[in-house]
C-alpha cells in the first residue's frame, strides 16, 4: 500500500475546470456585448435628443450670446412661399440684418447664402447624429394658435412651428426623436 500523499491535480480535473471557465467567459462575453449595444442605441437616443434642442433654442433664442438673430425676436414678416413646410427660414432683424436658418445635409447651417455656418457641434458629429430634411422644417401660420396655415403670399406671420426630426445611426428608423415648438411672432399678435 502507498502511503505517498498526492500534492496536484489530475489531468481530467485541470480540463474539466477549464472548460467550466471557457464557457463562463463565453457567457459573459454575450452578455458584455448585448450591454454595450444597448447602451449605444439608449445614449444615442438622449443624445439626439440633446441636440434636438440645442437646435430648437439656437433658432429660437439666437446663436451664442446674440438674442436679436432669435425668432423670438424677429419683427413680423409675411409669407412668401408657395407651401406651408420649407426647409428654410429668411427673416430681417430690427437693425436690418438678415437672418437664414436652413436645414439641409443633416444639420441646421446658419447664416447668408453661400457662406452658411454649420451649426452641429463637433460632438454630435463624433456620434452621427442627423437631422432629417425630409420630415423637418419650418411650417407658416397666420393665427396664434399655430391652427391655420398661411398658404397666399403677403399673409402676415402670426405664429411659426419648428420641427426636427433627429436619428443617430444607431437608432433604427422607429426610434427617432421629433422635437415640435411653436412660436409666436411677437410683433404680430395683436391685443
Amino acid at each position: 500500500m502507498d502511503t505517498t500523499k498526492r500534492w496536484g491535480f489530475t489531468l481530467i480535473e485541470m480540463l474539466t475546470t477549464t472548460a467550466i471557465l471557457v464557457i463562463i467567459f463565453g457567457l459573459l462575453t454575450v452578455l458584455f456585448t448585448r450591454a454595450t449595444t444597448i447602451h449605444k442605441v439608449v445614449r444615442s437616443g438622449g443624445d439626439a435628443e440633446n441636440f434636438g434642442i440645442y437646435l430648437l433654442n439656437t433658432i429660437i433664442y439666437g446663436p451664442g450670446a446674440n438674442r436679436e438673430e432669435g425668432l423670438i425676436a424677429a419683427p413680423a414678416f409675411s409669407y412668401s412661399d408657395s407651401t406651408t413646410k420649407a426647409t428654410e427660414l429668411s427673416f430681417t432683424t430690427r437693425t436690418g440684418k438678415t437672418v437664414r436658418y436652413l436645414i439641409a445635409d443633416g444639420t441646421l447651417k446658419y447664416g447668408p447664402s453661400g457662406s452658411e455656418v454649420d451649426l452641429k457641434p463637433s460632438w454630435a458629429r463624433d456620434r452621427q447624429l442627423d437631422v432629417l430634411p425630409a420630415e423637418s422644417g419650418f411650417f407658416y401660420y397666420k393665427d396664434g394658435a399655430g391652427t391655420v396655415p398661411a398658404t397666399a403670399n403677403g399673409e402676415n406671420i402670426y405664429s411659426l412651428r419648428v420641427k426636427l426630426v433627429l436619428k443617430s445611426v444607431f437608432q433604427a428608423e422607429q426610434e427617432k426623436v421629433v422635437l415640435e415648438r411653436l412660436v409666436r411672432i411677437r410683433n404680430q399678435i395683436e391685443f
